[in-house]
């Protein structure tokens, strides 16, 4: 038994399989042999002791494959967990004979939950964060190719975060990120996918959603941000944002990284333009002064610093 154990854990059923196999044919040759010279009384006594024996130990192999099976299961999920994806839960109804890996298996299942918040979600603001809006915006878009969705990304900075911090302090500003967050959550639509991307940073993605549905729910996030007084900054300070826009088919797995570059060209020309606004991505859009005549098709670093610098102006 104990050379059966070491088989199936190690090398499969196959193996353990081959051994039985073998095993059965020495003991079938050797008694065989034995009642040929004579040397046992009932050999038809001997094969069925070997019958029971390998019954027996297909049998315990079975239970030993099947625990491996539902660990390897396990072993699958924590594997996800750690990549941060969590949509596979346990299912426990596969288990026939409930035992410790079931009990640990919906443990998992009970803990997944307190998982997805802590690794997908920006504690500060309450938004995903980076890693969510990755992960959630990969599912939205695979369920936009089926469905043969328009899907939108807005950008969002809040203007003049820096007066905040420098005029009230840094925990005010957290604050005020906190208000932020709380504020585009409860404008997004419920299927919307907001997230915090880094600083006063924010991102939405739209799935099913179209130019005019984006500007939409652009300027509806504008009218709540100018209607609302910010208990953080004690009403000393109107708190408004800027949004970039840009909305396409989703026709490739890539939607989302150029969406997001058009809406953050989108987003630095509402900072240029006066702050306060949502702009509309549109093909041949400028990022630079007109004068110079060129163009990107993605942000650079330094439109980013660019942008940067206009949030610090007056």
């Amino acid at each position: 038994m104990l050379l059966v154990q070491f088989t199936q854990l190690y090398f499969g059923w196959r193996t353990t399989l081959f051994q039985l196999a073998s095993i059965a044919i020495c003991y079938g040759t050797i008694v065989a042999a034995a009642n040929s010279a004579v040397m046992i009384l009932s050999p038809m006594e001997e094969l069925w002791t070997f019958a029971l024996f390998a019954i027996g130990a297909l049998t315990y192999a079975w239970m030993l494959g099947h625990q491996g099976v539902r660990m390897r299961r396990l072993t699958h999920l924590f594997d996800k967990a750690r990549e941060g994806e969590f949509d596979e839960p346990y299912d426990d109804g596969r288990d026939k004979f409930p035992d410790y890996i079931t009990q640990i298996g919906r443990a998992y299942n009970e803990l997944r939950v307190h998982l997805e918040t802590i690794i997908l979600t920006d504690p500060l603001s309450g938004c995903f964060n980076r890693r969510g809006f990755q992960q959630l915006s990969a599912r939205e878009v695979s369920r936009g190719i089926r469905a043969k969705w328009r899907v939108a990304v807005l950008a969002l900075d809040v203007d003049h975060f820096k007066r905040i911090n420098d005029d009230f302090g840094h925990l005010t500003g957290d604050e005020a990120i906190k208000e932020v967050g709380a504020l585009i959550r409860e404008t997004a639509r419920a299927g919307d996918v907001v997230a915090r991307l880094g600083g006063e940073e924010f991102s939405i993605l739209a799935p099913d959603t179209d130019e005019a549905g984006a500007m939409h729910l652009a300027d509806r996030i504008l009218a709540a941000f100018r209607s609302r007084k910010f208990h953080s900054v004690r009403g000393q300070m109107p708190i408004t944002i800027s949004i970039g826009v840009a909305a396409d088919g989703a026709a490739a797995d890539d939607v989302v990284r150029v969406l997001t570059a058009r809406a953050d060209e989108a987003l630095y020309v509402a900072k240029r333009n006066g702050r306060d606004q949502a702009v509309l991505w549109f093909t041949g859009m400028r990022v630079f002064d007109p004068v110079s005549g060129r163009r990107s098709v993605e942000m650079s670093a330094v439109e980013r610093r660019l942008s940067r610098e206009i949030e610090r102006l007056p």
